[in-house]
């Protein structure tokens, strides 16, 4: 499946070198999305692996979460990242990093003890089978903490082209289809902050 707008715009050196510190916080500030703090919260709250298994960071960026989960979880945390340079800025944290597509994750089937993918499921090309495929990767009691755009009414919104807005139902479809089960969902604006855990 080819990358979305969203994706390919990850790729600009410029975004990557603005990406973490001023890109993300303002865009997300703009529309009335969590701090980092907050996001950081709910992350720290909802990430909870099953067992003893890898935890991703899907779509990981620059790193920043990777880092986070790396200090709770050690060397079993993963970052992976369709853009290699954000994956040659998440190298700083020394997490095993691997490239490739949500759509289709290098894992198998009930492999990993918890995905976690903050600020990317809305720049996939079908976030509804990307969710389909966590569920995939997820042994049964993983957990998935998600936090994305969300789409509205806004004519404001629909002028916004680097990001998806992905319907709410078609997360909760998604995760239906995925085997996973809500488990928490905390609006923000035009974002939310969700988490689920595997059947």
């Amino acid at each position: 499946m080819p990358a979305s707008f969203g994706q390919r715009w990850m790729e600009s050196p410029l975004v990557v070198r603005i990406y973490e510190g001023r890109f993300r916080p303002l865009v997300t500030r703009l529309v009335g999305g969590p701090s980092y703090a907050e996001e950081e919260a709910f992350l720290e709250r909802w990430c909870r692996p099953v067992g003893e298994g890898p935890v991703l960071d899907l779509a990981c960026g620059t790193g920043r979460y990777t880092g986070l989960l790396q200090r709770r979880f050690g060397d079993r945390v993963i970052g992976l990242d369709l853009s290699e340079p954000m994956l040659q800025v998440a190298a700083r944290h020394g997490a095993p990093l691997v490239g490739g597509s949500a759509q289709t994750l290098p894992f198998r089937d009930g492999s990993l003890a918890a995905v976690s993918t903050f600020g990317a499921l809305h720049l996939f090309p079908d976030p509804r089978a990307a969710l389909v495929e966590m569920g995939r990767v997820l042994a049964p009691g993983g957990s998935l903490t998600v936090f994305a755009a969300v789409r509205s009414d806004s004519a404001l919104q629909r002028a916004l082209p680097v990001v998806g807005w992905v319907p709410e139902e078609e997360i909760r479809g998604g995760l239906e289809e995925g085997g996973l089960t809500l488990e928490a969902w905390q609006p923000h604006g035009w974002m939310v902050l969700f988490a689920a855990t595997s059947r």
